[in-house]
């Protein structure tokens, strides 16, 4: 069910960027971040577990490797590493000395 909302999100954007030379106001990076929001949000085929900050304050996220890596040094220097640790297929960061707050404020 999200992959088909997702999809047709995509479907959308693609087709209007095609589909509308007339409107000479169009904003490509408005709708890419658009479009990656909603990838964010749906958390659709992530790949990446990050568990950020400890108990009462912890929360695990969802993201993409390679948009973290394309997105930041930091990021890809942490998953490009032989001893990053996995858990069922999906690569596994912990940052316990992080908030919640701060790091949902860092992955947008």
């Amino acid at each position: 069910m999200k992959i088909n909302h997702l999809q047709k999100k995509f479907s959308s954007i693609i087709l209007r960027k095609h589909f509308s030379k007339i409107n000479m106001s169009y904003n490509f990076e408005s709708e890419v971040s658009q479009a990656l929001e909603l990838l964010l949000k749906t958390e659709t085929d992530y790949n990446v577990i990050v568990h950020i900050g400890k108990e009462p304050n912890f929360k695990e996220f969802h993201a993409h490797f390679i948009i973290l890596c394309c997105r930041s040094e930091y990021f890809n220097k942490i998953l490009s590493s032989k001893d990053i640790e996995k858990k069922n297929g999906k690569y596994l960061i912990k940052k316990p000395n992080i908030t919640p707050q701060a790091f949902d404020v860092i992955l947008k």
